[in-house]
């Protein structure tokens, strides 16, 4: 035999091993293995034994089973750093194991398909249902967007190669995509745990989106629907699944579409924290533009202070706008209202410094502020687009103190600029730590204003004494006060969110967020934040201090998860929690509309 032939042999042979393992391992496990998640794999392994056993029985194969992933659970979970071809064999064991249960709790199929809820992880320890969910129905007003959502679970042992088609729905009324849920590991748990957040576009060709499920392995796929303004009626849709092996399987999906229309006020807000300058926002302005509109903002961050000098008097001497003309070019078409922060000290052209709220400044202030709604104006925008966030979370420094110098100095300036300029509305978003003397200072100056959610039950010794319950605070005395000058002044009370990134609570802080402060009265919401990435997007821990506060994916990055799972090139990918905001915003407007 030649040497090139046996140089060739010997690379078949690799190339099988390599498809071997894939074939074997579930596709949300194909990484660089490490003992620590070979023993999650396991883990969860073993939990849809568990699983498994409580529906069926005592099933002697499934009791095997789960001694074997509890023996390997233990084995790597003590195991030093081993050889990779030993960790190989082991995630190939794994997907045989997991194919082996799938096959006993779903006898006689290849493919379990299944409907599922839309706005929910996929567990990864998934186990298939005993009765599988055949059909689903989407009632939805014209320019809504709504889902539905499968998971097809590979009973064998080799993959499961599926085209799917939705057939019945007539494009000139509606848009349909199909994307899956893709597992990232997080900054809170590593290597340990591993969650469904990111939701990359399937490939299309030939009328049908293309998707792999390997053996054992459940994959989910998240189908949006956006409903065209034209839409009207009752529409007897089907999801189509085609296999390589000739298998067809049918989903009847029905959707109607009841032709009403909510009116536009009261408007149901939804803010934006992010940063023009950061991520895919700096990367594809227009794309971010359009999502942010697609998802229902209508108040977007407009921040950093314009480069402008200004007379020892504050008279505004020069500025350069030209930043912020390009971004209320790219998205003041999208998003109702720009929400300028312009915070700092002011500069005038002999060195002499305005420090920021202090009577100088707040001329200088004015006089910038009054140049930028002049040149707004010429570009179209008028003041009714723009708000303005003096402060951030301003309080006082300690209960006992309050509301102490801060506050009034922060009074004394929104007063000022309320006098010159009584057409731009004014906001102040509201954190734990505002007391409520804080809030009766700031009040009478405010048109919005943004308290956090949900409120902290306790706060440091060095701010508050022990008794002293923030959230009691605000449900007793704050929200009170918040709705007497609503009534009396008609003051807007939206509300915020600090996400905890993709670990965030999914019901809870995504999809019924929009809900639950309708409940409490408020008629917004918000979250920090959009685009606000420490690395990269896709890896939650890449050697950085902090997590990505982020709700949409860049596409871009050059990665094995980008390389592998977004082959439509997709640059701005969407999360699972981005999309569950946008189905409680528009279940919250039609909450607020019954409501007033």
């Amino acid at each position: 035999m030649s040497m090139s032939r046996q140089v060739f042999r010997v690379l078949k042979l690799l190339a099988l091993g390599s498809l071997l393992f894939v074939a074997l391992t579930p596709a949300s496990a194909q990484q660089s293995w490490t003992p620590t998640r070979l023993e999650r794999e396991w883990r969860y392994l073993k939990a849809r034994c568990e699983a498994a056993a409580q529906r069926l029985g005592d099933l002697p194969r499934l009791a095997e089973i789960t001694a074997e992933a509890e023996r390997a659970r233990q084995h790597w979970q003590q195991a030093e750093p081993a050889r990779l071809q030993a960790m190989r064999d082991s995630g190939a064991r794994l997907g045989c194991l997991s194919a082996e249960v799938n096959s006993l709790v779903s006898p006689g199929h290849r493919l379990v398909a299944t409907f599922v809820e839309p706005y929910d992880h996929l567990s990864p320890a998934y186990l298939p249902p005993a009765q599988p969910v055949e059909r689903f129905d989407i009632v939805a007003l014209p320019g809504e967007y709504h889902a539905a959502a499968i998971v097809l679970t590979n009973c064998s042992d080799r993959p499961v190669h599926c085209a799917l088609s939705v057939e019945g729905l007539d494009p000139e009324q509606f848009n349909v995509e199909v994307r899956r849920h893709l597992f990232l590991e997080t900054w809170y748990h590593r290597e340990k745990e591993r969650i469904s957040d990111p939701l990359p576009l399937l490939r299309r060709s030939a009328g049908a989106w293309r998707v792999s499920v390997p053996a054992g392995d459940s994959v989910k796929l998240h189908i949006t629907v956006h409903v065209l303004d034209r839409a009207r009626g009752t529409h007897r849709a089907r999801i189509c699944l085609r296999t390589q092996f000739g298998e067809r399987v049918q989903m009847p999906l029905t959707v109607r579409v009841v032709g009403a229309e909510i009116p536009a006020e009261p408007p149901f807000e939804h803010i934006a924290f992010m940063y023009p300058t950061s991520n895919v926002a700096a990367k594809f302005p227009d794309l971010t533009a359009r999502d942010l509109g697609d998802h229902g903002v209508t108040l977007m961050e407009f921040p950093y202070m314009p480069p402008a000098t200004f007379s020892p008097d504050g008279d505004l001497l020069t500025v350069d706008f030209s930043r912020h003309e390009q971004w209320l070019r790219k998205y003041g078409p999208h998003v109702r209202r720009m929400m300028i922060y312009w915070i700092g000290d002011l500069a005038a052209e002999d060195g002499t410094t305005f420090e920021w709220l202090t009577e100088r400044w707040q001329k200088a202030f004015v006089n910038l502020l009054r140049a930028w709604l002049e040149r707004a104006a010429q570009m179209g925008y008028g003041p009714e687009h723009f708000v303005l966030l003096l402060a951030d979370e301003p309080h006082s420094r300690r209960f006992e103190d309050s509301p102490d110098e801060g506050i009034k100095r922060l009074a004394a300036a929104l007063a000022a600029v309320k006098q010159a300029l009584p057409q731009l509305r004014q906001l102040v978003t509201l954190t734990h730590y505002a007391f409520p003397p804080d809030v009766r200072t700031l009040l009478p100056h405010l048109d919005i204003i943004v308290p956090v959610y949900p409120y902290a039950e306790r706060l440091g010794a060095q701010y508050a004494p022990a008794e002293y319950n923030p959230r009691r605070a605000f449900e007793t005395e704050i929200l009170p006060l918040l709705k007497a000058r609503r009534q009396q002044a008609g003051l807007q009370i939206l509300s915020y969110h600090v996400a905890g990134g993709k670990s965030d609570w999914l019901t809870g802080y995504n999809y019924a967020y929009p809900l639950l402060v309708t409940a409490l009265g408020m008629t917004g919401v918000g979250t920090w934040a959009y685009n606000v990435p420490s690395g990269s997007t896709w890896h939650d821990w890449d050697g950085k201090p902090w997590l990505d506060y982020i709700f949409v994916y860049d596409g871009s990055e050059d990665n094995r998860l980008t390389r592998r799972y977004n082959p439509a090139g997709e640059k701005i990918i969407p999360s699972i929690r981005w999309e569950a905001m946008r189905a409680g915003i528009q279940t919250a407007r039609l909450l607020l509309h019954l409501k007033t």
